[in-house]
């Protein structure tokens, strides 16, 4: 009986001990019940157990009942173990006739488990007296802001850390953290700790936060990696706290379905807001530094394309923008669709080439973009009614590979390039090597090699030390934009409070509506990215003195010309920008089917429409 009883009790406790190692390796989840402590501790019990029956067995080999009183008996001093109450001349006095190696691996098996046990038990008490902290020091917050985030990792942190900056007063609470012994968790726990932030182990919809004053703001922040576990907290919170004023909930997703089903979670109450990370990394480049894209363009370039200035009568050559985007993954085509629309202005041409190694990524594109990429519009370059734009997709082309530098050459007249494939190390190597293309390519031309080259880099000591390097002998910039860190763009003027956004809300309000058109403006997306869109357009538009000109003079002073240019130029971007949001026109608008009927030449328009786009 003592020889059995050991080998289970073995071979419970490797089983579980391999079973909690091999648990510590796997990513967490939320949700996920199984914990490698949880396991180590059932371990240690189930073990504890099973060296106890032989024992209880001998006591009471006489007694009536004997079963249920070794049961009983067994389990009584295994819950001993685990307050330090246990005495180990129990086992000592009672494994009688026992000897050999067998008695001796049984006396130093239960030894390990005497001492293993009340650690995992002071582990217990320890979480135990953190959660109550944790929540001690949230209630202390009471009369606080607070900002919620249903989990610590380098995002969240960066954000948190944006915004404790902006407002030390604020508190901020992260959600289903453990101190695991790998050493990013472990640095984030402790840069968390820095920021004076409470922690929770707890899921955040598993926590009840309604304990907090309405007159001070509660936001959260679904922000894990997982598309799906941030809709599903998105849509508890939404029912715990959709009554509450003052509350806030952004919910970090890329995906259609988490924009249709947060529309419909919006209430009178909580502002609900999809964060599309991808999106506003593009947006905030090109509203902050998209001016650098058209003085760029080149003046001199093959196939040169004209327009008609109306200040001095003539045709004169419009600027080219022809713009290079290497990767079209996320960023890469949220960055393609944005250019396009961006650069539809007076004066200038665009041109974009897309490349991936992905064969399919063109049929992906045009899927999302049906009516952008038709051949009806697409390519035409010379229809002032219109948005204006040339698109090629490079698809199944092997990034640094002879045949991409050979089509970087066709390409030739490249004033523009973004370039995101996933990894900074990789983006880095692309973007020195078509930097070394484009400076051969510019000299071999005989002329200046004034291309902006923009690549993603999220580390944020490998962005803030390649910025405004140069080569190995000191003399040459290689004038690479390293954009994309981590602490710049999850920040709170990004992404939560943005001086983009405000100046959107201001022009969403100029068609009226009072507080029902502010509920509206952040219940549909469709709302604040087009008033967003409208807004980047107009600024970039004050950069260009032949906009600049028009768009100061009042409305009823402006020429019929002046009007005429300017009502195009937005028409064509408003066109434009509909297309990359996968609009297509009909003779009646139909949001569900994303047709429209001004989805068509201005001069087709009519008048009252045409109205419409002053600016």
């Amino acid at each position: 009986m003592f020889t059995v009883c050991l080998i289970v009790a073995l071979a419970i406790f490797v089983a579980f001990a391999v079973w909690a190692l091999v648990l510590t390796k796997i990513p967490y989840k939320s949700g996920r019940v199984l914990k490698p402590f949880y396991l180590l501790f059932a371990g240690v019990l189930l073990s504890a157990l099973a060296m106890f029956l032989p024992i209880y067995g001998q006591i009471f080999a006489e007694g009536t009942i004997k079963p249920l009183e070794v049961i009983t008996m067994s389990l009584h001093n295994t819950f001993r173990l685990f307050i330090m109450d246990g005495e180990f001349s129990i086992v000592t006095d009672n494994m009688v006739g026992l000897g050999g190696l067998v008695a001796d691996v049984y006396a130093g098996f239960f030894s390990v488990l005497y001492v293993l046990a009340p650690i995992l038990t002071f582990g217990v008490v320890l979480s135990f007296f953190k959660s109550v902290d944790a929540l001690k020091r949230y209630a202390f917050s009471f009369f606080r802001d607070t900002y919620i985030f249903s989990e610590l990792n380098a995002k969240s942190l960066a954000l948190a850390k944006s915004l404790k900056k902006n407002n030390r007063r604020r508190v901020i609470v992260f959600c289903d953290v453990f101190e695991q012994n790998e050493e990013e968790s472990f640095e984030l726990i402790e840069k968390a700790k820095e920021i004076n932030a409470i922690l929770f182990k707890k899921d955040i919809s598993a926590i009840n936060f309604g304990f907090h004053s309405q007159r001070r703001l509660l936001a959260f922040l679904a922000i894990g990696d997982g598309d799906s576990e941030n809709i599903k907290q998105a849509m508890e919170l939404v029912e715990r706290y959709g009554g509450r004023k003052n509350t806030e909930l952004y919910v970090f997703s890329r995906t259609v379905g988490s924009e249709l089903m947060l529309s419909k979670a919006g209430t009178k109450n909580i502002k609900v807001r999809r964060i599309n990370d991808a999106r506003s990394l593009v947006l905030d480049l090109l509203y902050t530094g998209g001016e650098q894209i058209f003085s760029s363009a080149l003046t001199e370039y093959e196939d040169v394309k004209y327009f008609h200035n109306y200040k001095t009568g003539k045709e004169e050559p419009k600027k080219c923008i022809s713009a290079v985007v290497v990767g079209m993954g996320l960023y890469g085509r949220e960055m393609m669709k944005g250019l396009t629309w961006f650069c539809q202005m007076e004066g200038y041409t665009f041109r974009l080439h897309g490349f991936e190694r992905d064969a399919n990524a063109g049929a992906r594109f045009t899927s999302e973009c049906p009516e952008l990429m038709e051949e009806k519009y697409n390519k035409k370059m010379d229809d002032v009614n219109d948005a204006q734009y040339d698109i090629t997709i490079h698809d199944g082309v092997e990034i640094l590979s002879d045949a991409f530098f050979n089509k970087l050459k066709e390409i030739k007249d490249i004033s523009y390039v973004f370039i995101s494939l996933g990894d900074d190390d990789t983006n880095i190597r692309i973007a020195v090597a078509i930097r070394a293309a484009l400076r051969r390519m510019a000299l071999e031309a005989g002329r200046e090699d004034t291309a902006v080259i923009e690549t993603v880099v999220y580390d944020e000591n490998k962005n803030k030390s390649l910025n405004g390097v140069f080569d190995f002998s000191g003399k040459s910039k290689y004038d690479i934009n390293f954009v994309g860190s981590l602490p710049d763009y999850y920040s709170e003027g990004v992404l939560l409070n943005s001086e983009l956004e405000k100046k959107a809300l201001e022009r969403h309000m100029m068609w009226g509506g009072g507080e029902e058109a502010i509920r509206k403006f952040w219940m549909y997306e469709y709302n604040y990215r087009s008033s967003m869109a409208s807004v980047m357009h107009r600024k970039h538009k004050l950069l260009i003195p032949l906009m600049k000109e028009i768009i100061d003079i009042p409305k009823e002073k402006r020429t019929e010309e002046q009007a005429y240019v300017l009502r195009t130029v937005e028409h064509r971007r408003w066109n434009a920008y509909m297309r990359t949001e996968g609009w297509s026109y009909g003779p009646v608008r139909n949001n569900l089917a994303k047709l429209h009927h001004c989805l068509r030449p201005f001069k087709e328009l009519p008048p009252e429409e045409q109205i419409k786009d002053d600016d």
